[in-house]
């Protein structure tokens, strides 16, 4: 009896690293999205309807960048090896920073 509880336990928290890489690296993409939404939220209260079509799109599209990349990260570094995955949370917050930082440059 106490062999399946033990293992069971073990088996449970197992995955707690993953976990904890997920987290930390989520707070850090959490940041960029922080200050695309602040963005939008001062762009639509300075400029309210004089900002074009493409304006909002590309002020969304900041918004909605760390979001695709995190999960993106997640759902592809899955079956890695911590570094390797560690690796492709980098790569994708690079990305979600780049991207940001090259739609704010537009508006």
């Amino acid at each position: 009896m106490e062999e399946t509880t033990e293992s069971t336990a073990r088996g449970r928290y197992s995955d707690w690293p993953e976990l904890a890489l997920a987290i930390v690296f989520a707070f850090f993409y959490a940041l960029i999205l922080w200050q695309a939404v602040g963005n939008l939220i001062g762009m639509a209260s300075i400029l309210g309807g004089v900002l074009s079509g493409f304006g909002w799109f590309v002020i969304v599209a900041g918004v909605v960048m760390p979001v695709v990349c995190y999960v993106g990260a997640v759902v592809v570094g899955r079956s890695m090896s911590y570094p390797k995955r560690i690796l492709v949370y980098l790569v994708g917050l690079t990305a979600a920073a780049a991207t940001y930082v090259s739609l704010v440059s537009l508006v």
